[in-house]
């Protein structure tokens, strides 16, 4: 089996995982800062590449919920989303005061007030970003000019996770250290990320599509249609929602290769292959339940101490679907301080660095065969536990479950 690191012969030559890819990362305040700093000397995008994206027709990879169904959600949905965000922000003074009170008597750095801020200002994003959306399918003739729509939709998918990311770095005071995010381009690839919070899901919109211009078709639990914004941009770009313990799994894996067709250079197929998010919790019950009747995978299980082993049915799935597809690994630490809504509450998230990472593997250096395959994917796994583990922050204080 060729190394994983050995590039394709076709494109340029990729660094192994440790190699410098770019300058040494510094903290930035904000997402696209972080990714500025890290990748100072990659020129962005060009608007020819830009616009060939809205040349692309993704409508065949979108997916077409039946109508009644699409509208029940909505009519539940987005009415609770306006009535939500309204007595949010209308209790917003009275709630901040206790909260005040609270946090200066317990000596947290406001930590509750910032959370306050923080989901209402999600519930606000939620808003305006549906506002957006709902301009663009306006703009572009009820949809039928799948041209203006895909170029709108993307701008307004761009801006509603770069404005989310942005907002959360500037209240709880968080910096960011980014490696190789550029990799993601002169793709297609398939990106396969670390999943530790519900915060975390956003991070590679605002990293990749914000400041590379790379558009993501992106696989999702189906719980999440029920996230009005989700629901919306979830209709107008190529993603995937995938029913966890499926009665019909292969079903599910034919969603996920569907969001493979026309897939454009400028594209990259994201993928959270833990399948759910890392808890220490997770992890052993998962461990138990392996230990009888899987040995061998509660072995592996056991040496990943900080990520849980990869459900590889999705990912092999793309890999068949798109062999050309080079594969890029993002591994990451900071977000752990908002997996659990009580530690985010109390302050999980303030003042942390959020340390990123992506390495790139050709696809002509991944083995063909199977059983190689996996074997192969959890070695790179390993190296995702091995960053997470070497560069995540002891958490203490507020933030460690108080």
């Amino acid at each position: 089996m060729m190394e994983s690191d050995v590039a394709s012969p076709s494109r340029p030559s990729q660094p192994a995982l440790g190699q410098a890819t770019s300058p040494a990362p510094r903290a930035a305040r904000t997402v696209a800062a972080a990714v500025r700093l890290a990748a100072g000397t990659v020129a962005p995008p060009s608007r020819a590449t830009l616009a060939s994206l809205a040349d692309v027709d993704i409508r065949p990879a979108i997916r077409h919920d039946p109508w009644h169904r699409k509208l029940g959600r909505r009519l539940v949905t987005m009415p609770a989303q306006l009535l939500l965000t309204v007595l949010w922000w209308g209790l917003a003074p009275l709630a901040l005061l206790i909260l005040l009170v609270g946090d200066l008597r317990a000596g947290r750095p406001l930590s509750r007030c910032r959370f306050y801020l923080w989901f209402g200002a999600v519930l606000f994003g939620q808003a305006w970003g549906l506002c957006l959306l709902f301009a663009a399918w306006v703009g572009s003739g009820f949809g039928w000019n799948y041209r203006a729509n895909n170029r709108w939709s993307l701008a307004a998918e761009r801006l509603w996770a770069r404005w989310n990311a942005d907002v959360m770095a500037r209240l709880f005071g968080i910096s960011y250290e980014v490696e190789g995010s550029e990799l993601l381009r002169d793709g297609p690839t398939i990106l396969l990320s670390r999943h530790a919070s519900t915060a975390d899901t956003i991070l590679p919109i605002g990293l990749i599509t914000s400041t590379h211009g790379v558009r993501l078709r992106i696989i999702l639990k189906a719980e999440l249609l029920w996230a009005p914004i989700v629901d919306a941009i979830g209709h107008r770009m190529p993603f995937a929602f995938i029913k966890r313990g499926s009665a019909d799994p292969r079903r599910e894996l034919a969603a996920c290769a569907a969001i493979t067709t026309h897939l454009h250079p400028q594209e990259s197929i994201l993928i959270f292959p833990e399948g759910t998010r890392f808890t220490a919790a997770r992890r052993e019950a998962l461990i138990r339940r392996l230990r009888d009747k899987h040995p061998a995978a509660a072995a592996e299980a056991e040496a990943l101490t900080h990520v849980l082993p990869l459900r590889h049915a999705g990912t092999l799935a793309l890999m068949q679907a798109r062999p050309d597809a080079d594969l890029v690994f993002c591994a990451h630490t900071g977000y752990e301080g908002s997996a659990a809504f009580p530690d985010f509450a109390n302050g999980g998230m303030v003042g942390v660095t959020v340390k990123v990472k992506f390495w790139r593997v050709a696809a002509a250096s991944v083995p063909t065969d199977p059983a190689a395959r996996v074997a192969f994917l959890d070695r790179e796994w390993r190296k995702v536990n091995a960053f997470v583990a070497a560069k995540q922050a002891p958490r203490h204080g507020a933030g460690a479950g108080n």
